[in-house]
């Protein structure tokens, strides 16, 4: 075999190997992230609430947009997230930052929703078929669990005063 003949062969190996290794590199480069949820407890059920954690885990940032909570007639509740959605509801607004969270790689935003920040009577949380976080790309995950635990719970989640 000539040079002239194995060119062509060279250049298909090669062009395939660049195409495996982009492909990988987008792969990993994508955008992901983690989140948790729980069921906060207060004493006497005074001021009950959910406390949810987001993770980074990818290597591209991201922008939280929106806590979605799903009820079994189909309809999405939609809230956004902004770096003060855990304040107190008598903040002023004026001093409130209402801003989406933007995670780096690794990083994390946490808050807690409860009465005094959060009006839960907006929600038949007794219908309550799923909670999830949503990103700004429209990317979304599923808070595992969360939503049975705040269906059995629901009475003590009470609307803001």
């Amino acid at each position: 075999m000539t040079m002239k003949e194995a060119l062509p062969i060279i250049s298909i190996c090669i062009s395939v190997a660049s195409f495996c290794i982009a492909f990988y590199v987008m792969f990993r480069d994508r955008t992901r992230f983690d989140v948790s949820g729980s069921y906060k407890e207060s004493f006497a059920s005074m001021v009950d609430g959910i406390y949810v954690k987001i993770v980074n885990s990818g290597r591209r940032p991201i922008t939280l947009y929106a806590l979605t909570f799903v009820t079994s007639d189909g309809k999405d509740h939609k809230f956004r997230i902004t770096k003060s959605i855990g304040e107190r509801a008598d903040t002023p607004f004026e001093s409130r930052d209402l801003s989406n969270p933007c995670l780096s790689e690794s990083q994390f935003f946490e808050f807690v929703l409860d009465s005094t920040n959060f009006d839960f009577g907006t929600i038949d949380l007794k219908s309550l078929t799923s909670v999830k976080i949503e990103s700004s790309t429209g990317a979304s995950k599923k808070i595992k669990g969360l939503a049975s635990v705040v269906k059995k719970n629901a009475h003590h989640l009470k609307p803001s005063t």
